[in-house]
Formats: structure tokens, C-alpha cells, sequence
């Protein structure tokens, strides 16, 4: 019952804690590798986050990892 909308709130919650860190220290982290799925979640929770980013490699050899940015300020 609900198992997939529990475990995408833990793990937004999760990300969310390291968002915070990313937001006080201004340094990028990089998350550990995850699924097509849950990558999927983590770029949706923070799309409209106006101090956080999320970055992924384009290119095809890359390891399937997300990294948190602080987003640059708009001129």
C-alpha cells in the first residue's frame, strides 16, 4: 500500500538534508549512483528549487549519478 510514493518521499527527504548542506557551503555533491527511476524523482523534487540544482552528465559513457549544484544567481 503506497510502498513506491513512501520510498520516493524517503528519498527526497534524504537528498533534500544534502541539498541543505549544498545551499550553506556553496559546494557541489555528488550523489550515488541510482536508477533511471529515481533519478527521475530527484531531478522533478528540485526543478523549481531556486537555490539548488541538479546536474547529470549528457554524454553516454557516464555513471548513472546526479550531482547537487548551487544555482547561480540570476542577473
Amino acid at each position: 500500500e503506497h510502498w513506491r510514493e513512501m520510498q520516493d518521499d524517503t528519498l527526497v527527504q534524504r537528498i533534500r538534508q544534502i541539498a541543505d548542506v549544498v545551499r550553506t557551503s556553496g559546494r557541489a555533491y555528488q550523489l550515488e549512483p541510482m536508477n533511471s527511476y529515481q533519478r527521475r524523482v530527484i531531478h522533478n523534487a528540485f526543478k523549481d528549487d531556486p537555490d539548488v540544482m541538479t546536474w547529470s552528465p549528457q554524454d553516454d559513457a557516464r555513471i548513472k549519478r546526479i550531482t547537487l549544484k548551487r544555482r547561480p544567481p540570476k542577473a
